[in-house]
């Protein structure tokens, strides 16, 4: 690869919703949907990085970042994480088992999360989802935002790639506060 023009320089990514394979000793993955890892990162904190998730991670991230850019952040959450969502940023939190979205008085300019049609019924907010796409510049950007620590990778649990199957289910339950990540043997 012509960008990384230096064997064995440690790289981190996203791969391409559009193929299979990332939870995989080896994968494949485009020069585009790479960049070097972050210096301040052990492997298993970096594979925490990249935002995709269905159990709200992608939320966790968010959260980070619209604090470092100086956003007013207000996490909708459920009382179990008030303090792990204050502690990523979140200046104040509402609890959404008690107060469903759409009964609340406060106005908000942005609401993201993944899971809004579980978190949310009812409400008369719109919504719009959003996909995460690979981007070897952005993965630069954010690479930058870990290492002078603005932003911080979130781990659940390291559980072996031969567990993969369990780790789906135990993700998929939406409850993790973190991402699931699986380490290689050898």
């Amino acid at each position: 690869m012509k960008e990384f023009d230096d064997a064995g320089r440690e790289v981190y990514g996203l791969i391409g919703f559009d193929r299979d394979g990332a939870a995989a000793e080896y994968a494949l993955a485009l020069p585009s949907e790479l960049a070097a890892k972050p210096k301040s990162l052990e492997h298993e904190r970096a594979a925490a990085v990249p935002f995709i998730s269905s159990n709200g991670i992608a939320s966790f991230v968010s959260v980070q970042l619209a604090s470092w850019a100086g956003a007013e952040v207000v996490g909708l959450v459920s009382a179990k994480i008030v303090d792990f969502i204050k502690s990523l940023g979140g200046e104040s939190v509402i609890d959404y088992t008690a107060t469903p979205l759409g009964r609340m008085e406060e106005k908000f300019d942005v609401v993201v999360g993944c899971q809004m049609d579980k978190a949310y019924p009812g409400s008369r907010v719109k919504i719009k989802g959003f996909i995460v796409k690979p981007d070897k510049k952005q993965l630069g950007s954010i690479s930058a935002l870990l290492d002078e620590e603005s932003l911080r990778p979130v781990v659940a649990a390291t559980m072996p790639l031969a567990e993969v199957g369990q780790a789906f289910e135990i993700g998929a339950l939406g409850h993790t506060k973190g991402k699931i990540v699986f380490k290689v043997d050898g």
